[in-house]
């Protein structure tokens, strides 16, 4: 009793090791507040935090 749950999740994973070959099992949290006249600033969800190249202060 119960344990068709845990070989349907067996049964997933190995689908998914098999399919893709690199998958996060960590993802980070990230809290910005950032001021209404900051604009067109870049957050990435993977790699580098920001990207300040296209930023601009508008007041």
């Amino acid at each position: 009793i119960g344990y068709e749950r845990i070989d349907a999740l067996a049964f997933a994973e190995a689908i998914i090791a098999q399919e893709i070959p690199v998958y996060p099992i960590y993802h980070p949290n990230k809290n910005l507040v950032i001021k209404p006249y900051v604009k067109s600033l870049v957050i990435f969800p993977i790699g580098s935090d920001y990207d300040f190249k296209w930023t601009y202060i508008d007041k």
